[in-house]
């Protein structure tokens, strides 16, 4: 079964958190996390900016900062797509 959970970056950014306690206490479970950052050229992601999640979402720094813009987006993604965790988009 798939299981999505939505937080917020403090959460598990850089595996982290939530991730952290999966991984300790179901480390049987697969899982891959999402994160959005901000930066002035979104065609190269920074050094800083690399590694925080299996998939960034990297998005110009002007854009409003409402995430909860956000989800919809997500969930097309997750529900057209047929997007399961470690797997790419089909």
């Amino acid at each position: 079964s798939l299981f999505i959970h939505f937080n917020g970056s403090f959460h598990s950014e850089n595996y982290d958190g939530i991730v952290w306690y999966l991984k300790y206490k179901r480390p049987d479970l697969s899982y891959a996390t999402i994160t959005l950052v901000s930066q002035k050229n979104i065609n190269h992601l920074l050094d800083e900016n690399k590694n925080k999640a299996d998939f960034i979402i990297c998005v110009d720094e002007d854009m409003t900062t409402t995430y909860l813009s956000l989800i919809p987006w997500l969930v097309s993604v997750v529900g057209v797509r047929g997007w399961c965790p470690h797997q790419p988009p089909s």
